[in-house]
């Protein structure tokens, strides 16, 4: 059980919230290579794959304005675990299957694919987000 203090929860939701805004915004910005990730990955749901990068944005920025502004904590908390696990899975997908292929997470612009860097980032905010929903726990 982490315990965190009121402040500590309040700037990692608003750190988590911000990441989310700043990460659709880039995306709708330089849309390419996350298109490139979502077609790559969506199998047999292939024909979708634009379908499915709007609703991803969607939800992204969702949950990150649901962050900001403390609306449904708890849920909105173990969506961002569930989103941020979602997002590890693709980037260990993408360097293990597809190592030049950029994750276009935050329009990425390295053309150098997944490095441990991005894997390193998104697993310290899902380790956050994590923290966040036991502190949110009753």
């Amino acid at each position: 059980m982490t315990h965190l203090s009121e402040t500590a929860a309040h700037l990692i939701s608003i750190t988590l919230g911000l990441t989310f805004l700043v990460s659709a915004l880039a995306k709708t910005r330089r849309p390419g290579p996350f298109q490139t990730v979502i077609f790559l990955l969506s199998g047999p749901f292939r024909a979708a794959y634009k379908w499915i990068g709007i609703c991803v944005l969607c939800l992204e920025v969702l949950t990150g304005v649901c962050l900001l502004l403390g609306i449904f904590p708890l849920l909105t908390s173990i969506l961002t675990v569930g989103m941020m696990l979602l997002f590890d899975g693709v980037l260990i997908v993408l360097r293990l299957g597809h190592p030049g292929v950029d994750c276009g997470c935050f329009g990425s612009r390295s053309g150098t694919g997944v490095t441990r860097w991005h894997l390193l980032r998104n697993l310290g905010l899902t380790v956050v987000a994590v923290a966040l929903v036991f502190h949110l726990l009753p």
